[in-house]
């Protein structure tokens, strides 16, 4: 090597660094990957006497806790609302109604047949528990 004019080594070039290989991303980790926000990672510079910020902050201090939107609210009603057995039969009852050859015609007599098969479910709901809790062993010594 030679001497720079001023008498100093020159510094050797730096090697280049090998790039890393790329990995295989799926489908769905490049689209979700279009969908993220990119961070700004522009200097900020903030004028204290004017009180403004360049560039402008974009991201909004709000908090959202809001449970439903409105694209969700109905089908979340109707799903809390008829995933119980009962409810859903009353909805499709009364649904049936519409239609002509299904139409019963006292609805009276519809009522006491539904109040029947609820009276013989909660009887066979208690029976079962019941027998449940009767078959453990029960020790009157040590109380268990």
């Amino acid at each position: 090597m030679t001497a720079d004019f001023n008498g100093e080594q020159p510094k050797p070039k730096p090697k280049s660094q090998p790039k890393p290989a790329k990995t295989e991303t799926s489908c769905s980790e490049k689209f979700c990957g279009c969908l993220k926000r990119k961070p700004d990672t522009r200097q900020r510079v903030i004028n204290v006497g004017k009180g403004t910020v360049e560039p402008p902050n974009r991201v909004h201090n709000a908090i959202k806790n809001q449970k439903y939107s409105i694209i969700t609210f109905i089908p979340v009603v109707f799903y809390n609302q008829f995933k119980f057995f009962f409810n859903l039969f009353f909805l499709v009852t009364a649904l049936s109604q519409l239609y002509p050859p299904l139409v019963v015609g006292n609805i009276s007599f519809l009522l006491i047949i539904v109040m029947r098969i609820r009276y013989y479910y909660r009887i066979l709901v208690h029976l079962f528990r019941s027998i449940g809790n009767d078959a453990d062993a029960y020790d009157a010594q040590r109380g268990i």
